[in-house]
């Protein structure tokens, strides 16, 4: 359940993870490297509503993983 502190609503990881299926750890990687900009309070971390919404807008400009070359079995 999200916290509302007066006009600002925080999210935690596992909540942003269920609200778009993006797997908490790689919300906690989009924090680490500063995509998505967390605050720790105690031992868990929370963005901010706003920062949520502009990762959707902006994107994360992760690249798409590519497919890697099938293995031949050579003899």
């Amino acid at each position: 359940m999200p916290i509302n502190i007066d006009d600002m609503t925080v999210y935690s990881l596992a909540e942003i993870a269920d609200l778009t299926g993006i797997s908490v750890q790689t919300i906690r990687g989009y924090v680490r490297r500063g995509i998505l900009k967390g605050v720790k309070v105690g031992t868990r971390f929370y963005v901010n509503e706003k920062d949520v919404k502009y990762i959707f807008e902006a994107g994360t400009h992760e690249p798409v993983r590519k497919e890697g070359k099938k293995k031949t079995n050579r003899k």
